[in-house]
């Protein structure tokens, strides 16, 4: 893949804002017996798109040459009742957990229905104390100071992270901090709008978003032209980086596809939750371990190949899990 503009920031400090969530994750053992009885296994986990993502991007750098050359910091909102939880299975994948506990409200909640056959996931969710992340939460030296911001689009859907959400872009633009977004559900960003999501996400240094979420933003219809959609959409963001899935992923920028990669093989797909994430964390560790775009690319591929052979969207599935000794 070729380059076609100066180095890619490196070093220095990655923020990740946005949601953090308990995962029900249900792993059937064999099809599913619709209206029956299916053998599964049931496990309490943590994630959250922006908390997954920190995770592999802390995990990545641990696992780099030369050690990790960044820091990596998450913002995000928690209930009261398991936030020592995640703060510190956050914290064992080197993330510094930057968790604003509610009182009021419980942590995200997320029943994650894992497909037996392809790992594929159909979710439901319950969004809990990530409605009420506020712009007061943020602090704005850490943000202002930062190498590079990495938002989830998550944050867009409820009124009060979403005003976060323009308020943490916008100490960016004042500061000069490159920021990158996942769109996160092309679900919600239906119900959000296209051109509200497309007025919201715009200006993103990077833009990782998957087939179905690049087509919905460009107007495409379902079953359009992927690489024409990726075209299409660097005149929102600076890079286009559309995860393909089992396809690998392209990058696109100033209207032309850069190169792509093809996906790993993965002999078998245990559960495809967080592998967004993990790739979006592979390419911003990658990048600010210095990476040439091609670099993160590979790196990016590397790490979701990575998540697929683990229940539940963090790196180190063992201690993500919450067990009798987190109550």
């Amino acid at each position: 893949m070729s380059r076609t503009s100066g180095p890619l920031p490196s070093g220095g400090q990655l923020v990740v804002v946005g949601d953090v969530a308990t995962d029900i994750v249900c792993a059937p053992t064999g099809p599913w017996r619709v209206g029956s009885d299916t053998d599964a296994t049931i496990s309490v986990r943590a994630g959250g798109s922006a908390a997954n993502t920190a995770a592999w991007a802390a995990s990545a750098l641990e696992g780099s040459a030369g050690g990790q050359s960044a820091d990596v910091v998450f913002v995000g909102r928690v209930g009261s009742d398991d936030a020592s939880w995640h703060r510190r299975v956050l914290t064992d994948v080197g993330v510094d957990a930057r968790l604003v506990v509610d009182d009021a409200m419980a942590t995200t909640r997320i029943v994650a229905l894992i497909d037996g056959v392809t790992g594929e996931r159909t979710m439901l969710t319950d969004r809990g104390a990530g409605t009420r992340l506020a712009p007061p939460d943020i602090d704005e030296t850490l943000i202002a100071t930062a190498s590079w911001v990495h938002l989830s689009g998550y944050l867009l859907f409820a009124a009060s992270p979403q005003n976060t959400f323009r308020h943490v872009v916008g100490i960016c633009r004042e500061a000069g901090v490159p920021w990158s977004v996942d769109p996160a559900s092309a679900g919600y960003l239906a119900d959000l709008g296209i051109d509200a999501a497309r007025h919201l996400l715009a200006g993103a240094a990077i833009g990782f978003p998957n087939a179905e979420e690049a087509l919905l933003l460009a107007g495409c219809p379902p079953e359009g032209d992927v690489d024409a959609a990726a075209c299409a959409l660097t005149e929102l963001w600076g890079t286009v980086v559309v995860k393909l899935g089992a396809e690998g992923a392209i990058v696109a920028r100033d209207g032309s596809i850069l190169g792509r990669a093809d996906a790993l093989t993965v002999p078998v797909v245990v559960d495809a939750v967080g592998a967004g994430d993990a790739f979006a964390g592979g390419w911003l560790a990658a990048q600010l371990g210095g990476g040439t775009e091609p670099e993160c690319l590979t790196r990016a591929i590397r790490t979701a190949a990575a998540a697929l052979g683990v229940i539940g969207g963090r790196p180190n599935g063992r201690v993500a899990v919450r067990t009798t000794e987190d109550q």
